[in-house]
């Protein structure tokens, strides 16, 4: 979509492009590429999401703590984007952190398993096994649930993540998969997680077996723009962010993503989900390296808003006009 003389006319004065062209160019193409997958490296946690870690990290110490007895489980369940996968991933590489090998494999103390739909037991233990680097081949589901508590043994797996469990309500088998969950703890062989979206809810809210076996759920809740802690914690992110963006050379300067107005916008059109706000700042940038710019500026913030998140429902209208004209206060 091209940007005409007219058009940027009419924007408020801090949406116009101060550096590089209007529109991107193919001979920026290459560094807009690799800016993309420079972002995707950030590992920057939200204090929401530690408070995830910090959970998950308390039930798997008294998983080790607990020895042969029976295990527990614990869920994290928010809206999708709200970053629960990158918030296990963080945590199962700070737990892998500084251990030695096993055999010839790293060690991986917590491993992640991602459900499919339609999973049924044998489909589950398959999961479980390549999730250990262990091709499972052929076998019947007792076969595979055998060799996989051997390898979880072998391996010193100490927690098992079941990400997207939504997936195991769709499941035909849905009430046999969760008998295996509970199997899973009562034989005392690791703790679990279940990661999902609500719609995971009804997993743990109609199983009252399952739900004597959970620790209290972590979910991860989206950020009220009303409330002064979630509006600092989210200033704090989006600087490091900013840091993270001049600190790999994506762009040479500072966009001063914390700016008030920009923490505004991106409150609405995020309503409040970190990893929505974080992918339009991802898109924001690359249009930013594609058309030369020093930095990302709130132009291509606003940009972005009407070329992704409006035409793909992420948010009904661009906030960032109004905001930047004056005609919405910010505090």
């Amino acid at each position: 979509m091209m940007s005409s003389n007219h058009t940027l006319a009419k924007l408020p004065n801090d949406l116009v492009p101060r550096t590089g062209e209007r529109e991107p160019l193919s001979e920026h193409t290459d560094a807009a590429i690799e800016s993309g997958s420079r972002f995707d490296e950030a590992r920057i946690v939200h204090p929401a999401h530690e408070r995830v870690i910090g959970a998950f990290d308390q039930a798997r110490r008294m998983g080790v703590a607990s020895g042969d007895k029976r295990k527990m489980l614990i869920a994290s369940l928010g809206a999708s984007g709200s970053g629960k996968t990158t918030s296990m991933e963080t945590f199962a590489a700070r737990t892998a952190a500084g251990r030695p090998p096993v055999g010839k494999h790293p060690a991986k103390p917590v491993v992640i398993v991602q459900v499919d739909n339609g999973c049924t037991n044998r489909r589950l233990w398959a999961l479980v096994l390549e999730g250990h680097d262990d091709p499972p081949g052929r076998g019947t589901e007792e076969t595979f649930r055998t060799r996989a508590y051997a390898t979880m043994r072998r391996a010193g797996t100490e927690m098992v993540i079941f990400d997207e469990a939504q997936h195991l309500l769709r499941s035909p088998s849905a009430r046999d998969v969760t008998d295996t969950i509970k199997r899973i703890l009562d034989d005392g062989v690791v703790t679990l997680g279940l990661v999902g979206t609500e719609a995971a809810l009804p997993l743990i809210q109609k199983n009252i077996q399952l739900a004597n076996r959970m620790l209290a759920p972590a979910p991860i809740k989206a950020l009220d723009a009303k409330n002064e802690a979630d509006r600092t914690d989210f200033k704090a992110f989006l600087r490091k962010l900013d840091d993270f963006i001049v600190g790999r050379g994506i762009v040479p300067e500072q966009s001063f993503l914390d700016d008030p107005r920009i923490l505004r916008c991106l409150f609405v059109i995020s309503a409040g989900v970190v990893g929505v706000a974080v992918n339009l700042i991802r898109q924001a940038t690359v249009h930013a390296v594609s058309r030369g710019a020093t930095r990302i500026e709130p132009y291509d913030l606003s940009r972005v808003t009407d070329d992704w998140a409006v035409p793909t429902g992420v948010c009904e209208d661009n906030p960032f006009p109004m905001v930047f004209d004056g005609k919405v206060v910010v505090r």
